[in-house]
């Protein structure tokens, strides 16, 4: 699909931007930012007397303190009487940065396709408050046999061939990135698509990552198996860096339940699910040569 052809068929549908106010909540909860005014670090202020401007995120609210409380004791809001984390508030391109994290929203497209949608999205502490940014980052298009990505930079939407989770850091010498977020995914959006029996949900509070998931899903619809199997210790193998491991324990490319693993009997299928992918491959050597019994 081209680019042209990606902006034509791309939903008109947004995100519920109310749900990211609650994620800002939750990061901000309990935070105190305090910067000072009328010192040497602020030579422009107007301010006759120094002292701390402070905004405690728990109840909105503005104060001052003396100039010789000390940042790291500002542990309680005088406002509220609430527990506060003191932070350092400083104006430098366009305010303090107190949120950052990457949204993704899943919508649905024409007949079993599925789009994904990322955003930066940024609080600031300005002049006038606070203030929210929400920058796109990249689209994804999903169908049965098709995966794929385009991601926006200075001369607009690319396609990208790599297909994974975006990543973002303060910096490119940071070691840190910015956490992600999954909007609410409705069963209307997933129902009759491409991704109705993947599992999504259960993949999404296992804090896998979205967008592998949905890719591995695709290429393997025999993971629903191993979800129904209870085979959760194979999956967080899978995407926890032993891959290998997991592609010689499972038969992923399998149509049926049995034919996950390959010469498994009853016995062996009882014990599978409580291993992880480098036990079972033991376990099943071990067991076709007689050395344990499967009980």
């Amino acid at each position: 699909m081209t680019t042209d052809e990606m902006l034509a068929r791309l939903p008109d549908e947004q995100p519920d931007f109310e749900e990211l106010q609650e994620v800002i909540g939750r990061e901000l909860k309990g935070k105190l930012f305090a910067r000072r005014i009328g010192m040497d670090e602020d030579p422009f202020s107007l301010s006759p007397y120094p002292h701390w401007e402070c905004v405690c995120t728990a109840c909105g609210k503005k104060f001052e303190a003396d100039v010789k409380d000390k940042l790291k004791d500002m542990t309680v809001c005088p406002m509220c009487g609430g527990k506060v984390e003191p932070h350092r508030w400083m104006f430098r391109r366009g305010g303090k940065l107190t949120s950052a994290f990457l949204f993704y929203h899943l919508f649905r497209g024409i007949g079993r396709e599925i789009w994904v949608r990322s955003w930066r999205v940024s609080q600031r502490l300005n002049w006038d408050g606070l203030e929210i940014d929400y920058e796109p980052m990249s689209i994804y298009h999903f169908e049965d046999d098709t995966a794929e990505k385009w991601k926006l930079g200075w001369q607009g939407w690319k396609p990208i061939k790599t297909i994974r989770m975006d990543t973002w850091k303060p910096n490119s010498f940071s070691y840190e990135y910015y956490p992600a977020f999954v909007g609410a995914i409705s069963k209307k959006t997933i129902k009759g698509s491409c991704l109705e029996y993947s599992q999504l949900d259960r993949a999404i509070e296992y804090e896998f990552p979205l967008i592998e998931y949905i890719g591995f899903y695709l290429k393997n619809p025999s993971v629903e198996y191993l979800w129904k199997s209870n085979c959760i210790r194979l999956l967080c193998d899978y995407f926890n860096g032993r891959k290998d491991d997991v592609r010689r324990a499972v038969n992923l490319k399998a149509k049926t339940f049995k034919g996950l693993f390959r010469g498994a009997d009853k016995r062996e299928m009882k014990i599978i699910p409580q291993l992880h992918a480098r036990e079972i491959i033991w376990f099943h050597w071990l067991y076709q040569a007689g050395v344990i019994r499967a009980d």
